[in-house]
C-alpha cells in the first residue's frame, strides 16, 4: 500500500491535536474519576428493603376540619382574621403542608330545617331551609358563619390546591346526636333526609367568590352522621343504612357525583361499619370506608390491629364486588392526654399514620382540626392543631406536630401508590407498647419516583440502610426531638444499581427520602 507524504502529515497533525486535547484538558469530555460509591451497609445497620412488585393502596388526600374566618380574640370579642394572617395560614396548609381536602360541617339540624319544609320530599321549599345561618359550636370559634367559611377559607384553599395541579376534596359531615335530629328526616324511609342533603349540595353550588362570580363545587363525599356509634348519639345501624340508601338514590337521580363516606365510626372495632356496609345495595354508592382513631390513646400501640385489618379486608371485598376501588380513611384523631403540639404529639401522629397505612391500607388521613386559637398569649401551652393562632389573632405558630405531619404529607401526594418496604435484616424485637422499632413506608409516584418515610422509634440513634431503591439521587429531610420545629436537611445521596443508602438516624427521628 502506498502512503503519500501529504497523508502522513495529516495523520501526524491529527495525532498531535488529540494528544494536546488529552494533556491540556481541552474538549468536552470529563476525565475526572467518578465519585466513590456509597459504602456497603455497616454490619450492625438495620436493613429495610424496597419490594416494588408489592403494590397496595393509592393515596388520595390529607384532610381535616378548617376553622375561621371568625375567632375569639384575647379580650373575648368576636374578630375576623386579617387577610394577611388568613392567607399565610392557607399558604402553609395548601402549599407547604400539602393539605388537599377539608371537612365541611353543616350547623344545627334544628336550625337547618326547624320544621318540615313542605312535607313533600320531592319538592324543595327553600324558605324552609337555612344553610347560611350562623351557629355556635365547640370548635373554638365564637360562631360559625357557613357562607364566609366557604367563601373566604375553603374556596381559597381549593384554589391553592388546584394551582398546584392537584384535585381538591370536600366532604360534608352531619354531626348531631339523634335527639337533636328532626324526626321527620326519617319519614318515607329517609326521603326527607335525602331532600335536605340535596338542598345542601345545591346551596353549596350556589356560593360564589367575588369578584370571580359563580363557582360551583360539589362535595366528593357525604357523611350521614358523624360518630353514629358514640353512645350519646344513639343511632342504630338500621338508621344509618336507611338514610344511606335514600341519600345515595337522591344523589344519583340528581346527577351528583357525590359518594357516601361511611360510617365515620368513633371506634373502628365497634361493629357498626360491617353491619351497615355489608347490607345489600349499600356498596354501589360507597366512596370511602371511614373511621376515627379513638380506640387507643395514640401514644402507645393499639391493643390489636384486628379491627383495622377487618376494614382493609372489607374494602377489598367490596371493591371486588363493585369492580372499582373503595378506599379506607382515618378521619379524626385529637386531644389525648399529653398532646399539646410537642414532639411526643408529632411522634404519636406519625405512628398513627404508619399503622393505618400498613394495617388498614388507608388512602386518606386527617386530624380533627387544622387551625385553632392558642389557649394563652404566645401559645406557651401548645395546642392540638398543626397551625395555631395567637390570642391577638396577629401571629401564627407551627409546632412539632406540623413538622411531623409534614414529613408525610408534603411528599406523599395524590395518586402515589404504596409499595412494599419492610425490615429484612438486623430487625430489633418489637417494643411491647410502641411496636416495630423501625417503621418504614414507601410510595411510588405516577412518574415512577420513590418517596420513603422511616421512623426510628427508639431512644437511641441508629444506623439504617435502605436497600432496593432505584439508582438515583435522594433528597433527605428529617425531624427529631432536638429539631422538632426546624427540619434538618441531610446531604443528598446518590446511589447506583444495587447500592444501599445508609443514614444514621437520631433517636426518635422521622426521615423522608425523596427520589429526584
Amino acid at each position: 500500500m502506498r502512503i503519500h507524504f501529504r497523508q502522513v502529515v495529516q495523520l501526524a497533525v491529527i495525532l498531535a491535536l488529540g494528544l494536546c486535547i488529552y494533556c491540556c484538558g481541552g474538549g468536552t469530555s470529563d476525565n475526572s474519576p467518578p465519585p466513590p460509591p456509597p459504602p456497603p451497609p455497616p454490619g450492625n445497620a438495620i436493613q429495610v428493603t424496597l419490594q416494588p412488585a408489592q403494590q397496595f393502596q393509592k393515596w388520595e388526600a390529607w384532610r381535616g376540619t378548617i376553622g375561621g374566618p371568625w375567632f375569639t380574640n384575647a379580650s373575648g370579642g368576636d374578630q375576623m382574621l386579617s387577610s394577611t394572617v388568613l392567607n399565610g395560614i392557607l399558604d402553609d396548609l395548601g402549599g407547604d403542608l400539602g393539605i388537599n381536602g377539608v371537612r365541611f360541617e353543616i350547623g344545627s339540624a334544628q336550625q337547618l330545617e326547624a320544621v318540615n319544609d313542605d312535607n313533600d320530599p320531592n319538592h324543595i321549599n327553600w324558605p324552609g331551609f337555612d344553610f347560611a345561618k350562623v351557629y355556635r359550636s365547640n370548635t373554638g370559634e365564637p360562631f360559625t358563619d357557613p357562607v364566609l367559611k366557604f367563601r373566604d377559607v375553603i374556596l381559597p384553599l381549593k384554589d391553592r390546591v388546584r394551582t398546584r395541579g392537584e384535585r381538591f376534596y370536600l366532604y360534608v359531615s352531619m354531626f348531631y346526636p339523634k335527639s337533636k335530629v328532626p324526626a321527620f328526616w326519617f319519614n318515607q324511609n329517609g326521603a326527607e333526609y335525602a331532600e335536605m342533603a340535596q338542598a345542601a349540595i345545591l346551596w353549596l353550588q350556589q356560593q360564589s367568590v367575588p369578584p370571580a362570580g359563580f363557582q360551583a363545587i360539589t362535595p366528593d363525599y357525604w357523611v350521614i352522621f358523624n360518630e353514629p356509634d358514640l353512645g350519646k348519639n344513639a343511632f342504630t345501624a338500621d338508621d344509618i343504612a336507611t338514610l344511606t340508601t335514600a341519600t345515595a338514590a337522591r344523589f344519583n337521580s340528581q346527577g351528583f357525583p357525590t359518594k357516601i363516606q361511611s360510617t365515620e365510626a368513633l371506634n373502628v372495632g365497634s361493629g357498626m361499619i360491617a353491619n351497615v356496609l355489608n347490607r345489600a345495595g349499600i356498596a354501589q354508592d360507597l366512596g370511602l370506608i371511614s373511621f376515627h382513631g379513638y380506640d387507643y390513646n395514640s401514644l402507645l400501640m393499639p391493643p390489636t390491629f384486628t379491627a383495622r385489618n377487618a376494614v382493609r379486608t372489607l374494602a377489598q371485598n367490596l371493591s371486588a364486588s363493585q369492580g372499582r376501588t373503595i378506599g379506607t380513611a382515618m378521619t379524626e384523631i385529637c386531644c389525648h392526654s399529653g398532646w399539646n403540639g410537642n414532639y411526643n404529639h408529632a411522634l404519636g401522629w406519625a405512628r398513627d399514620i404508619y399503622w393505618n397505612m400498613t394495617e388498614a391500607n388507608i388512602s386518606v388521613w386527617e386530624p380533627l382540626s387544622l387551625m385553632f386559637t392558642c389557649a394563652q398569649a404566645g401559645c406557651a401551652s401548645g395546642g392540638q392543631s398543626p397551625v395555631l393562632i395567637d390570642t391577638d389573632l396577629q401571629r401564627t405558630f407551627k409546632l412539632a406536630i406540623y413538622y411531623g405531619l409534614r414529613q408525610f404529607s408534603k411528599y406523599i401526594r395524590p395518586d402515589y401508590v404504596r409499595v412494599g418496604f419492610a425490615c429484612t435484616q438486623n430487625c430489633p424485637a418489637p417494643d411491647s407498647t410502641t411496636g416495630e422499632i423501625v417503621k418504614p413506608v414507601a410510595f411510588r409516584s405516577p412518574a415512577g419516583k420513590i418517596v420513603a418515610v422511616v421512623i426510628n422509634d427508639q431512644s437511641a440513634s441508629q444506623s439504617i440502610s435502605l436497600l432496593g431503591l432505584p439508582a438515583a439521587t435522594y433528597d433527605i429531610v428529617g425531624v427529631d426531638p432536638g429539631n422538632a420545629q426546624s427540619p434538618v436537611t441531610y446531604p443528598a445521596q446518590t446511589i447506583g444499581t444495587g447500592q444501599a443508602l445508609t443514614v444514621t438516624f437520631p433517636a426518635q427521628g422521622i426521615l423522608t427520602f425523596a427520589q429526584r
